[in-house]
C-alpha cells in the first residue's frame, strides 16, 4: 500500500491529512502542466483518479472541517470535470473492444469473504440470461469513428490547452482550501466521516436490491469507492486486517465501474444507432451489454450482501481501535 495516500497514525491526524492532501495535488500538477510526459489520455486519468481520492479525503474528515468541506469538494471535481470529454470517448472505444472481442475473468481471484457461497436470493437477476446470445456485430467502421472522436478530443486539448488551464486554476484553488484546514487530533473526527460514507454505502446497496436502475448502481458505486479510498488512507493503523477488505472492496468498485460504463455505452449506442452500424448493430450491442451487465451486478451483489450490511459505527469503532492500538504503540 503506498503510504502517499495512507495516513500514519503515529503522527498528528492534521498534519498527516495535508500531506496526503498535497502530495496528491502535486501529482495532479504535474500531469497537468506536463502532459506529453505520460500522454494526454493517461494524463487525463490520472488528474481524474487523484481528484477522486481528494475528495475521498475530505468527506474523511468533513467533521472537522468547520464549513470548507462544499468548495474544496466542488474544486477538486469541476478540475475532473474539465477533462470528462476525452475519458468519455475512450470509455466508449474500451467497452466496444470488450463486447466484441471478450475479456477473461483474471485468474486466482482470491474470495477473501466467501462472496461464492452468498445464496442466489441476494444476486442480480439474470435479465438476459433467457436470450440466445448474438453473433458479434462486425463494428469496424464504428470503431474507426470512435478512434477518431478520441484522437480530435485529445488533439484539441493538446493544442488550445484551455481545459488543462481552467483543471490547473481548479486544482490551485482546492489546494489552497487544503492548506487552511485545521483539524483535531481527535480520531472522533475520522470516525464521523467513515461511519457516514458507510452508511450511504448501505443504503445505496439497498436500493440496488430493488432498483435495477443504472442511476442507482451508480450512486452505489460512488459509495464504495469513497469507502475502499477511507480504508486505503487508514490501513496504516492494522495492514493485515485492512488489506483484505481493501481487495475486496476493489472487487466491488471494478464490478460496479465496468457495469457504470457499460451503462453510458448503451446510452450512447441507443441514441446513436447510425454510429454503431445500425438499428441491428445496435440493438445487437445492447444485448452483449445487458447479458455483461447482468454478470457484473451479480457479482456486485453477492460482494455487497457482506460488505455493505455492518453497523456503520461498529466500522468506525473498529478501524479507530486499530488506529489508536497503533498509535499507542508508535
Amino acid at each position: 500500500m503506498s503510504t502517499s495516500f495512507t495516513l500514519d497514525p503515529r503522527q498528528p491526524i492534521g498534519d498527516e491529512v495535508r500531506r496526503v492532501a498535497l502530495a496528491q495535488v502535486a501529482k495532479m500538477n504535474r500531469a497537468l502542466e506536463h502532459p506529453k510526459r505520460l500522454g494526454i489520455e493517461e494524463s487525463v486519468h490520472d488528474v481524474r483518479k487523484r481528484a477522486k481520492k481528494l475528495r475521498a479525503l475530505a468527506r474523511l474528515v468533513r467533521p472537522g472541517l468547520r464549513g470548507s468541506y462544499k468548495s474544496t469538494n466542488a474544486a477538486f471535481r469541476d478540475a475532473a470535470g474539465e477533462l470528462s470529454g476525452t475519458r468519455d470517448t475512450h470509455v466508449l472505444l474500451a467497452t466496444l473492444d470488450v463486447l466484441t472481442r471478450g475479456s477473461a475473468e483474471p485468474p486466482g481471484t482470491p474470495d477473501v469473504f466467501g462472496t461464492a457461497d452468498v445464496p442466489e436470493a441476494s444476486r442480480a437477476p439474470d435479465a438476459a440470461g433467457t436470450q440466445d446470445v448474438p453473433d458479434i456485430p462486425d463494428v469496424t467502421a464504428a470503431r474507426a469513428e470512435l478512434v477518431a472522436q478520441a484522437e480530435r478530443i485529445t488533439k484539441t486539448l493538446r493544442r488550445d490547452g484551455d481545459a488543462l488551464a481552467s483543471a490547473r486554476a481548479l486544482v490551485a484553488l482546492g489546494a489552497d482550501l487544503v492548506g487552511c484546514w485545521q483539524i483535531e487530533d481527535d480520531f472522533e473526527v475520522l470516525a464521523g466521516g467513515i461511519a457516514a460514507t458507510f452508511e450511504r454505502l448501505g443504503r445505496a446497496f439497498g436500493r440496488c436490491r430493488s432498483d435495477s436502475s443504472a442511476a442507482a448502481f451508480h450512486e452505489w458505486r460512488k459509495c464504495a469507492k469513497y469507502h475502499r479510498y477511507h480504508l486505503e488512507l487508514l490501513c496504516g493503523a492494522y495492514p493485515p486486517m485492512i488489506e483484505p477488505w481493501i481487495a475486496e472492496m476493489r472487487r466491488l468498485t471494478d464490478a460496479l465501474g465496468e457495469d457504470h460504463d457499460l451503462a453510458v455505452f448503451s446510452s450512447s449506442v441507443e441514441a446513436n444507432p447510425e454510429l454503431y452500424g445500425g438499428r441491428d448493430t445496435a440493438d445487437a450491442l445492447i444485448v452483449l451489454a445487458e447479458r455483461r451487465s447482468a454478470e457484473l451486478r451479480g457479482r456486485a451483489l453477492s460482494l455487497g450482501a457482506r460488505l455493505a450490511v455492518e453497523d456503520p459505527r461498529c466500522v468506525a469503532d473498529r478501524l479507530g481501535s486499530w488506529w489508536n492500538a497503533a498509535r499507542s504503540q508508535g
